[in-house]
C-alpha cells in the first residue's frame, strides 16, 4: 500500500472512532426532560441559550429555548439536570447527535460559573451513576395537574357560654375565611409578568373568601434577590406550560 493510501485509511479510522465515541448499549428509558426539569434548566441558564461560538461568544437568544442533552440521549446520555443545557431551537438542531469531548465539557463548566446561580453545580455528568438506572417514577396525569384546587373546609366558630354582664364587651368570634393548599414539590407553571408568560414554580394556592391567589416564583434577573422573585399573584396570571412547548 502506498503512503497516500495509508494516510487515507488512518483518516477513515479516525473519523469512525469519533462517530462511535460515547456510544453505549444502555439508553435512559426517559427520553424527554420533564416540565420541571426544563424550567430549572432555563432558570439556571438565565433564560438564555448556552451555545458558545469561538469568535462571537455566547448566543444571545432568549426565546423559543429548549432543554437539550449535552451528551446526546441517542449515545447513552442521561436525562437529568446534570446532563442538560438550554439551547435555542436553531443551535439545538445544528448540534444533532454530536458527542462533546471532555475538554469541551470542561470549558462549558468554566463558562457556567459566570452565569449559574451560586451553589448550582456547573459540571456535566454524561451518564447515570452505576446502580441508579431504576425506572423513573411516573409523572402525575395531566388531568390531575389541570384539576382546580379543592377548597379546604372553613373553620366553624366554637360556641361560647352565655356572656355575663361583666363580659359583655368581649368581641364575638369570627369565622376563618382563609384556606391554603401547598404543592410539595412545587409544580412548574407559567407566570404572567409585565405582559410576558415566564416559566416559574407554583408553591401553593391561597383563598381568602371568594378570591384565589397563587404563591409563585420565577427568574427575574440576577440583580434581583439572586435571580429568584417570589410573589403572590392573581389566579388568572398563572397557567400550566402549554403542551406544544414540551421538548
Amino acid at each position: 500500500m502506498t503512503p497516500g493510501g495509508v494516510f487515507i485509511v488512518l483518516l477513515l479510522v479516525l473519523s469512525l472512532s469519533r462517530r462511535l465515541r460515547g456510544v453505549t448499549a444502555y439508553k435512559d428509558p426517559e427520553r424527554r426532560f420533564s416540565r420541571a426539569q426544563k424550567a430549572e434548566t432555563l432558570r439556571r441558564a438565565g433564560g438564555r441559550c448556552e451555545h458558545h461560538h469561538l469568535l462571537y461568544g455566547r448566543c444571545g437568544e432568549q426565546v423559543r429555548l429548549e432543554a437539550d442533552h449535552v451528551h446526546p440521549h441517542s449515545r447513552g446520555g442521561w436525562t437529568d439536570l446534570a446532563n442538560g443545557q438550554a439551547l435555542c431551537r436553531r443551535h439545538n438542531k445544528t448540534k444533532w447527535a454530536k458527542v462533546p469531548s471532555n475538554s469541551e465539557l470542561r470549558r462549558l463548566a468554566r463558562r457556567r460559573t459566570s452565569y449559574f446561580p451560586p451553589g448550582v453545580p456547573a459540571q456535566v455528568v454524561r451518564r447515570a451513576p452505576k446502580g441508579s438506572q431504576a425506572p423513573p417514577a411516573a409523572s402525575p396525569p395531566l388531568t390531575t395537574l389541570l384539576a382546580p384546587p379543592i377548597p379546604l373546609p372553613i373553620a366553624t366558630p366554637i360556641p361560647r357560654p352565655a356572656a355575663t354582664p361583666s363580659s359583655m364587651r368581649v368581641s364575638t368570634p369570627t369565622v376563618d375565611q382563609c384556606s391554603v393548599r401547598r404543592f410539595d414539590p412545587p409544580r412548574p407553571v407559567e407566570v404572567l409578568v409585565e405582559g410576558v408568560w415566564r416559566l416559574g414554580l407554583q408553591h401553593g394556592w391561597r383563598r381568602e373568601r371568594d378570591t384565589w391567589t397563587a404563591e409563585v416564583s420565577w427568574f427575574a434577573g440576577y440583580s434581583t434577590n439572586g435571580g429568584r422573585q417570589i410573589a403572590e399573584v392573581a389566579a388568572d396570571r398563572v397557567r400550566l406550560p402549554s403542551l406544544q412547548d414540551r421538548p
